[in-house]
């Protein structure tokens, strides 16, 4: 290490870990606020009053919990982005891609926040306020364009980090060969037009796509990637900078500042308050008891378990690898082969994006636009039927191998009748959010705020949750929605060039002319996702392919709803597939002993019964629309 480096990091830290405390505060304080007066609105309005500007705090909260979220990633290198490739790179190719995408993501957001700033500017004398609180309009995007340059500021430090190691590592050349790369990327549409090259819109679009699928696949994170290949989009549209600019810096802020992507922070505040106050821990107890002596009874019970504690969760990992702390020591302690263990506790976990209230179905009805509300009722027998199938396969599994899954202890009826009290808190909450939505008290994102203070206050009454612990999961939660927001915002900024090609308008007529069954471009559609589960996770598996999939779908007149359902289902193929099989990744973690083949190798009947599933619902539509359509 050289003299300078430790200089250089003395200087470093202590401004990134004052940035990353500043944020994280007042990320925490913005989702608190977000809960809050949501909560008070609801409640106010069945005793015949409101509360004045709910809707505006709600919105000025969610821009707040945005864009601090997206500095607290940033300061903690948590953005997401796909590894299948990049992992296999030597360390100093890595070395060159992290000073790539640091110093690329630097001039971009670097350049969109200053002209977030020019646009605040140019507002201070305009007199535009909002509508009930009448605060300026200037303040929020004054804050937000400072917020990006302070996330600016955080590429800035990252990327003089990855300059310094290159000195350190005698590879100085790297740093002008990103340099060069940068301006080429940059000038890409005047080459484009020197050379006589001047492409179609739909050409654009292909191409547009086609290069952001080689810097995601090389490791750029994704909302970077998404972020710069919708500007060199729209410059090859229309070489005209400012304009461009103009457009996805205000792109950015509407996005930021929406108040229907407040149903993401709050549904996920409620899953972390749940994990904290040892609800699934009751449920798994509760179905064990029940199950008793009946073959397989504890991974019956963890099939039940995750199918509960689902119903407030809405994440997969979340819930598999929950109810695995609970319930793997058990079923060791049972004897149960641990692979098949850690197997049924990966695919329980998939049940956590199919009942609802779900993130998947969540960032779906975003994406399209379709209602949160019918997503969620429609989600619910296709979850009870999957839940079944998952119990079938566990039940014809210990007939065949007993020794696999032995039979559990007995209970007399009194424990099992004293057991139920641990699953009122869950009926509780089921009743509260599902059936506050459907009778129409409140919205899906109403019902996220509602759902978390009443998680809180009961586990604050039965004292299962500290105030220390309420502080890490509004912590984890500003991660999490850090991650989800900030690609959330990027995606709407690639959205822009692609809505300029009309590529999906393209794709969905060419589709809809095809003189085949619509079915097989169904099946088509189907194997597509299947083969991308394997590469990438849930979130930018989704944000990548619906804006372009959705129209087709659309077009060749299928259900939006029951597609919903379909594209959840095969999200679930995806985080119990391999490479990338999240939920064995997580589950893994909390078995080191049991190599994740062995747990793969296990997974594939589980994974038949989804396939088995999206089958069904496709011959029976109504599985999945007789719940929305009945009470919608």
């Amino acid at each position: 290490m050289t003299a300078a480096e430790p200089k250089a990091e003395g200087l470093f830290e202590p401004m990134m870990t004052l940035i990353y405390k500043v944020a994280l505060v007042i990320g925490a304080v913005s989702l608190m606020l977000l809960a809050v007066p949501v909560t008070v609105d609801v409640l106010l309005r069945y005793v015949g009053s409101y509360f004045p500007g709910a809707y505006e705090i709600q919105e000025l909260m969610m821009g707040a919990l945005a864009v601090s979220g997206m500095i607290v990633i940033s300061c903690r290198e948590h953005h997401i982005a796909i590894d299948f490739f990049y992992q296999h790179f030597t360390p100093r190719v890595k070395a060159f891609l992290d000073g790539l995408f640091e110093f690329m993501g630097l001039v971009f957001f670097s350049v969109l926040g200053w002209e977030i700033l020019e646009i605040a500017f140019e507002k201070t004398g305009g007199g535009e306020v909002t509508s009930i609180l009448h605060i300026p309009l200037f303040i929020p995007m004054m804050f937000f364009g400072f917020c990006m340059a302070v996330f600016a500021l955080t590429l800035l430090v990252k990327t003089l980090r990855c300059f310094t190691g290159f000195i350190r590592e005698g590879v100085v050349w790297f740093i002008p060969v990103i340099l060069a790369i940068t301006v080429a990327v940059a000038l890409l549409p005047w080459i484009l037009e020197y050379f006589g090259i001047f492409p179609s819109r739909a050409q654009l679009g292909v191409f547009g796509i086609l290069f952001f699928m080689l810097v995601l696949f090389i490791g750029f994170p994704l909302g970077y990637a998404m972020g710069i290949s919708g500007f060199i989009g729209l410059l090859c549209l229309r070489p005209d900078v400012i304009t461009h600019f103009n457009t996805l810096s205000m792109t950015s802020y509407n996005s930021a500042f929406s108040a229907t992507l407040a149903v993401v922070p709050l549904f996920c505040l409620m899953g972390e308050l749940s994990l904290v106050s040892g609800i699934s821990a009751d449920m798994f107890k509760a179905a064990r008891i029940w199950m008793g002596r009946t073959p397989a009874s504890l991974g019956i019970a963890s099939i039940i378990g995750c199918a509960g504690f689902a119903a407030i969760c809405g994440d997969s990992l979340a819930c598999g690898v929950t109810m695995a702390s609970v319930a793997l020591p058990e079923m060791r302690k049972h004897g149960y082969n641990p692979a098949f263990s850690c197997a049924t506790l990966a695919c329980g976990g998939t049940l956590g994006v199919l009942i609802p209230p779900s993130l998947s179905f969540i960032i779906y009805a975003i994406v399209t636009e379709t209602s949160t509300g019918r997503l969620f009722m429609a989600g619910v027998i296709p979850g009870i039927i999957l839940s079944s199938l998952f119990i079938l396969v566990l039940l014809i599994t210990a007939y065949r191998h007993p020794e696999l899954l032995p039979r559990g202890e007995r209970h007399s009826m009194k424990d099992k009748v004293a057991s139920l009290s641990g699953i009122l808190p869950i009926l509780f909450l089921i009743v509260i959010i599902m059936g506050g939505i459907l009778a129409g008290f409140f919205s899906a994102t109403e019902a996220g705020a509602i759902g978390s203070v009443v998680v809180w206050l009961f586990s604050l009454a039965a004292r299962r949750i500290s105030w220390q612990q309420t502080k890490e999961c509004l912590i984890n939660t500003v991660y999490i929605a850090g991650k989800l927001l900030f690609i959330l915002m990027c995606v709407a900024l690639l959205g822009v060039f692609i809505a300029y090609t009309r590529l999906t308008v393209t794709l969905a007529q060419y589709a809809s002319g095809l003189d085949v069954d619509r079915h097989i471009i169904l099946l088509v559609i189907i194997i597509f996702y299947i083969i991308m589960g394997c590469m990438m996770n849930v979130l930018p598996l989704l944000l990548l392919t619906l804006p372009t999939v959705f129209p087709t779908i659309q077009a060749l007149q299928f259900d939006p709803v029951w597609f919903g359902v379909i594209i959840v289902l095969l999200t679930e193929m995806a985080v119990i597939t391999p490479p990338v099989g999240i939920n064995v990744f997580g589950i893994s973690s909390m078995a080191k002993d049991i190599p994740m083949g062995a747990i793969f190798r296990d997974v594939w009947q589980f994974f038949l019964c989804i396939a088995f599933l999206i089958l069904l619902l496709t011959i029976f539509p109504d599985i999945a629309l007789w719940l929305p359509n009945k009470f919608f």
